[in-house]
């Protein structure tokens, strides 16, 4: 009798730990956008995109974004790198890129116009940031596609679609009275609301 226990736990312990790997995924994190502990939660998450989007061409401050969603600093500097893999810093130099892409693509402007569009503070800046995320510069970038490449329509449609995914959500953040200013935060001892992610 005692070993036919031992059968029927070590079966329902199989069958526990399947229930788990189909729930939980590879990753250890949950599967269908479930919300996970240490991540911003979803709507905190869209509203913090959607306050990037609407000010990629200010300067935007990690004490901004922690305001938004109502988290310390450092509380929302770490929940931020669990959600989205990377620093809330990098993350809008990345968004800025994808802005200036879209105006490169899009416009004749000069890139010293489209450095200052896209929140950056001068031209040197803008070629530096550019070439490390899309590893070329930004007048050569703008050359290979819009001398009639055909991936140019094709990489113009992804960069307005990335951006058009947060439309919705800046909409939210400009109807949002407590979203739109710029927050009065809390000072914590290692105060990262000081970096400034504009140029």
């Amino acid at each position: 009798m005692f070993d036919s226990d031992r059968e029927q736990a070590k079966a329902c312990m199989q069958q526990a730990t399947e229930l788990l790997r189909v729930r939980w995924g590879r990753a250890g994190r949950p599967r269908n956008g479930s919300y996970s502990r240490g991540r911003l939660a979803p709507w905190k998450a869209k509203r913090v995109v959607a306050y990037i989007d609407a000010n990629l061409s200010l300067s935007i401050r990690v004490a901004d974004l922690a305001g938004i969603v109502q988290l310390s600093i450092s509380h929302f500097f770490r929940a931020f790198r669990e959600s989205f893999g990377q620093s809330p810093l990098a993350y809008v130099k990345v968004r800025r890129i994808r802005h200036a892409q879209i105006l490169l693509l899009s416009t004749r402007e000069p890139l010293s116009q489209v450095a200052l569009d896209s929140g950056m503070c001068d031209q040197s800046h803008f070629t530096r940031v550019f070439r490390r995320v899309a590893g070329v510069s930004p007048s050569l970038w703008r050359r290979q596609y819009q001398s009639g490449h055909t991936s140019a329509a094709v990489m113009l449609r992804q960069t307005i679609r990335e951006v058009a995914e947060s439309e919705i959500a800046t909409q939210l953040v400009r109807n949002d009275p407590a979203a739109t200013g710029s927050p009065q935060m809390r000072r914590s001892g290692r105060d990262m609301g000081a970096s400034d992610v504009s140029g």
